[in-house]
């Protein structure tokens, strides 16, 4: 049975839970910042995803030439239970391993740790990835924190700390990548959202509500701020991610913000995961680290 681990520091009260190591609940002087679900839109809040982002074509990925299913979506460990590794006052770290069941899908031996630390106003997030096969390890790695909103969408944007001009996004069509790239003009530096853009552009998938995903590849920003009538209320900085992707839900009162390093599998994929497009690798007996941090403002 899951375990639910609290930690404060007297500005943030964080809760997280041993499934999937995913943050469940933050209150930033007592407001609520965190999507807490929706079984009618959403359940979710910040699964944490490894060792995928995104869809696989075909459910399956080909490791050194030979195919393994690898049909859940985002990776296995969100649904599965992490060992608490540590708990102080301000900060908890989790802990899993591979399985024989995960081997059958990802044939890697690893060790992934997640650390949560508050600081202030900020929550640091680190993945800690080491790699304990004989070969060199080839994955994707993201965050999924979904913020919520209040208020109506169309008070909110993103404001890209480098981009200029326009932001390219990358389609996704039924879970995969398309080639057809939209760019996307901006206010100044800033997105503004509105649920017209599912409107537009967005997709009905069997089983889920209208809505659209944004793929930035290779984002040359590494902060994004979250602004509510043009005040920034959380701001998002990543700089070990190469990607971010922005997701939303119509009639969700929410915007998840993730930085991910690894992208869906384009649908012309060949399958092979070392190539695929936007993988990252930790050499044999190393551990790669990736770390982002999320930081909050009261409104006003």
């Amino acid at each position: 049975m899951s375990e639910i681990i609290t930690i404060s520091n007297g500005i943030i009260e964080a809760k997280f839970t041993t499934k999937g190591a995913e943050l469940i609940s933050l209150k930033h002087n007592g407001v609520e910042r965190i999507w807490q679900g929706d079984v009618n839109i959403w359940n979710g809040h910040a699964p944490v995803l490894f060792p995928v982002c995104g869809g696989v074509k075909d459910d399956v990925i080909i490791v050194d030439g030979k195919k393994h299913d690898f049909k859940t979506k985002h990776g296995f460990v969100r649904n599965m239970e992490f060992e608490v590794a540590s708990v102080e006052k301000t900060s908890c770290a989790f802990i899993i391993k591979d399985t024989e069941e995960t081997f059958k899908e990802y044939p890697y031996n690893f060790t992934f740790r997640i650390l949560y630390k508050l600081s202030g106003d900020s929550l640091g997030v680190y993945y800690f990835i080491e790699n304990e096969s004989n070969k060199d390890m080839y994955f994707n790695v993201g965050s999924h924190e979904a913020y919520a909103l209040y208020g109506e969408m169309n008070e909110y944007s993103l404001e890209f700390s480098d981009n200029e001009g326009y932001i390219d996004n990358t389609l996704i069509k039924n879970r995969l990548l398309s080639h057809d790239i939209i760019p996307y003009k901006l206010n100044g530096n800033e997105l503004p959202l509105t649920y017209d853009i599912i409107d537009e552009i967005g997709e009905v998938v069997e089983g889920f509500l209208p809505n659209v995903s944004f793929v930035f590849e290779d984002i040359k920003s590494k902060r994004v701020n979250l602004n509510h009538n043009g005040t920034t209320v959380a701001s998002i900085y990543f700089s070990d991610f190469a990607h971010m992707v922005v997701w939303m839900m119509k009639p969700g009162k929410y915007i998840a913000i993730e930085p991910w390093n690894g992208l869906p599998d384009y649908y012309d994929t060949d399958g092979v995961f070392e190539t695929k497009r936007g993988i990252d690798v930790v050499k044999k007996g190393e551990c790669k680290t990736l770390y982002h941090s999320i930081t909050f403002y009261d409104e006003i």
